[in-house]
């Protein structure tokens, strides 16, 4: 875990790293957003000079230079995914061999917190995916609008429209699809830490764990109740199992709680039959009698 000096500074590092090379993604977006106007305004120059006139030579100026805009295109968008990867790569040269050292002392003095090496190659990740590109194309949807809103107040409420109808289907989606809030963040957090293999050692990882199971504790119940779905089904498609088992998971799971009990620990003795019920209708289709039962 870092000092709390080195802990201070890190943003300041990282914002001093990542806003040249930002600045240049930005601005290779927008001669990108200009360029993606070339097909539009290439049809109305053909329909308002070409077709009136009847004149080849137009034809021809206009189709050499819309190729060479949309050749134009191509490479803005190729080297401004280049200068991201470039940036994530930069980031992991600059930070990763500090982010290493800290890791190492707080293991050595036995303590959690978190990985910052792990978190760095999160973020070069984000840095190489489609999610940056979208964010900087976003801010100029208005700008396309109000040029739609220019040629045509009726054209410019359907595309509005159009755009509202694909923004809260995107939303609607991802609701749907990846429940997102609190305590979903905080259980695949749990999930990370439980199941990713690292140099940390059952101890330290049950120290995370308890930290991230004390979040959801420490939040009010109303809100907790807010995230969850109540469902009665999921979209994915459970394997049936028979009565023999269901019965199988119940023998192999519920003698586990005969040692807790015998160390007076009766939360974690009633949590066992929780977990066998819970991975019996969340892993497999158990038949109706032993469903009902449950």
């Amino acid at each position: 875990m870092a000092s709390a000096p080195e802990a201070a500074a890190l943003p300041t590092r990282l914002g001093a790293l990542l806003r040249p090379g930002l600045g240049w993604a930005m601005g290779f977006s927008g001669v990108l957003n200009l360029a993606l106007l070339t097909p539009s305004l290439y049809m109305l120059q053909v329909y308002d000079r070409v077709l009136v006139t009847r004149s080849v030579e137009t034809l021809l100026m206009l189709s050499a230079l819309a190729l060479v805009t949309l050749l134009l295109l191509g490479w803005v968008d190729r080297t401004r995914s280049q200068l991201l990867a470039l940036l994530g790569l930069q980031l992991e040269q600059r930070l990763a061999a500090g982010l290493l050292q800290q890791r190492w002392r707080a293991l050595a003095r036995r303590e959690g917190g978190v990985d910052g090496h792990r978190e760095l190659q999160v973020l070069r990740q984000a840095l190489t995916g489609p999610a940056v590109g979208a964010l900087m194309d976003a801010p100029w949807m208005p700008v396309y609008l109000l040029l739609i809103y220019a040629f045509d107040v009726r054209l410019g409420l359907l595309a509005t429209a159009c755009a509202a109808l694909l923004l809260a289907l995107a939303l609607r989606l991802d609701y749907l699809l990846r429940p997102e809030g609190f305590v979903m963040d905080v259980l695949e957090k749990i999930y990370g830490i439980y199941f990713t293999k690292d140099e940390r050692t059952n101890q330290l990882k049950i120290i995370a764990l308890r930290k991230e199971f004390q979040k959801v504790l420490d939040r009010p119940k109303e809100q907790v109740l807010r995230e969850l779905y109540r469902t009665r089904s999921t979209f994915g498609v459970n394997p049936p199992a028979n009565h023999e088992r269901v019965m199988a998971l119940i023998d192999g799971e519920l003698p586990n709680m005969d040692w807790h009990l015998s160390q007076n620990h009766l939360e974690l003795a009633l949590a066992i039959p929780q977990y066998i019920v819970g991975n019996a209708l969340f892993q497999n289709v158990p038949p109706r009698p032993d469903r009902d039962l449950f």
